[in-house]
């Protein structure tokens, strides 16, 4: 169940005039609801076409300063790309909408909504601004009005896909983003990571957004009493999450002090777009396991296995884990690629950003359990 802000009239057109909207705008943030996605889905498209915010407000009034929490996304799609391309690059970067519709505007499917549920609800507003601008990275072509903390979307005409129970999570959207980053300017992406870092308040190292991920081992660092004790507070720049998602169990989020003593409000004019000073501390890659006995490998791990012989086609989640492994060998660089080539089906140019990137983010091996259903420990 998800809590955000529902209007109780029903539309069967976009409202126009200045009083229509007016009375939405007022009347939306006094309606907080709890309710299912898919609910959320009917009751904004027709034959109801309820006006709706993601987030939820204190005191009934829609504004930044006035932001409780968020758990749904939203981003309105007029020109740029169609619905096929945009479900493509969703698929291509793992970053799943739970439902998509249309706009009362829409004609033939060319003017859409796409609708993404955060694993979890958001309180800092930090977080809710780190998520929005991660999405409209992925999506450029999305309306740049989708970034304010207190936006209203208007309901739509009807549902064209729907997946539920899909969800994505912070760490995998950034990892994503840069990933699309990388692929679309690769001369500029250096800057433009930076550049989305000091937007955004958050820190860096080794020149990527500073989020770590934290495993088992680390677990007494981040106790369960401790794990989500300063969502709630905006004086403390390191946040943490507890990761419901499958291959990511808990996980931080570092953000500048800078974020402490600023309005961090992204619905400013460009003009006066706040831009944050923030760390880029370097650290040096964990040394490579040395003398592997690769055929201890493939005896003891299924995955690898069919992997290595092709019999297996390995997804994104998959594929990711296997080259956090592989990347801690000496020659795992070397025989991952060999593996993937094999297959013309597998994006070489896409892993090679990957595998950069999992260096450069220091990335410990991840355990089977949180991405192979076949075994339940650390191929090395």
């Amino acid at each position: 169940m998800i809590k955000l802000s529902l209007d109780n009239v029903c539309w069967n057109r976009k409202p126009k005039d200045r009083n229509e909207i007016g009375v939405i705008s007022l009347s939306v943030p006094k309606n907080i609801v709890n309710i299912s996605i898919e609910e959320l889905a009917n009751n904004i498209t027709q034959p109801f076409g309820k006006s709706w915010c993601p987030a939820i407000f204190r005191d009934g009034i829609r504004s930044n300063d006035t932001f409780v929490s968020q758990q749904i996304f939203g981003l309105d799609i007029d020109e740029g790309i169609t619905f096929e391309e945009m479900m493509e690059r969703c698929n291509k970067y793992n970053i799943i909408p739970a439902f998509v519709y249309t706009t009362f505007s829409s004609i033939n499917k060319n003017k859409f909504r796409i609708i993404f549920v955060l694993e979890h609800e958001v309180k800092d507003k930090r977080v809710r601004n780190l998520v929005q601008l991660a999405l409209m990275k992925l999506f450029p072509e999305a309306d740049k009005s989708c970034k304010d903390a207190s936006r209203l979307f208007f309901g739509g005409l009807e549902l064209i896909y729907n997946n539920y129970d899909k969800t994505i999570n912070i760490p995998e959207l950034i990892d994503s983003m840069i990933a699309y980053m990388y692929y679309v300017d690769k001369v500029n992406a250096t800057r433009n990571i930076k550049d989305f870092c000091k937007g955004v308040g958050v820190n860096m190292v080794n020149g990527l957004p500073n989020i770590k991920i934290i495993d088992e081992e680390d677990k007494d660092k981040t106790t369960d009493n401790n794990m989500s004790i300063f969502e709630d507070l905006v004086t403390h720049p390191i946040i943490y999450y507890r990761s419901v998602a499958q291959n990511f169990k808990n996980y931080s989020i570092d953000f500048s002090e800078e974020t402490i003593m600023k309005n961090n409000d992204i619905s400013k004019s460009n003009k006066t777009k706040v831009k944050y000073n923030i760390s880029d501390t370097k650290e040096k890659r964990n040394n490579l396991v040395k003398r592997f006995n690769w055929g201890d490998l493939e005896d003891n791990c299924k995955l690898y296995k069919e992997f290595f012989n092709g019999s297996h086609w390995a997804y994104h989640l998959e594929l990711f884990g296997i080259a956090t492994n592989l990347l801690a060998i000496e020659g795992g660089r070397k025989k991952f690629f060999e593996i993937l080539n094999q297959d013309e089906r597998y994006d070489i140019k896409n892993w090679e950003y990957q595998c950069l990137y999992i260096d450069k983010k220091n990335y410990t091996p991840q355990r089977c359990n949180n991405f192979c259903p076949m075994c339940g420990r650390k191929l090395i």
